[in-house]
């Protein structure tokens, strides 16, 4: 699903005008941007969890010369799903899988 997508289910669900709930995303978006920038992890209850995760730096080899080099540390973006999250997608699956 694309943010196009998504902003049609919303409207459709909320029946809310399309600005507003374009507003909503948008906010929610930069929230979660803004505080996964300044290092803060953002908990969405019955949902799941974002945090900004550094990984360390490692040495790798290159597998077509064999020369070694060092990866830089650098920073991503982690999502856990809640438990409730993981169960509604596994019974959806379980009822994909009867069809």
């Amino acid at each position: 699903m694309n943010r196009y997508k998504l902003l049609y289910e919303m409207i459709k669900t909320s029946g809310l005008s399309s600005t507003k709930v374009d507003k909503g995303l948008q906010a929610m978006l930069d929230t979660i941007r803004d505080t996964l920038k300044d290092g803060d992890s953002v908990n969405i209850d019955h949902f799941g969890v974002f945090e900004s995760v550094t990984l360390k730096q490692r040495e790798l080899t290159n597998l077509r010369d064999g020369s070694k080099y060092t990866s830089p540390r650098t920073k991503r973006v982690r999502f856990r799903a809640w438990k409730r999250l993981k169960k509604a997608i596994e019974e959806s699956e379980e009822v994909l899988e009867e069809g």
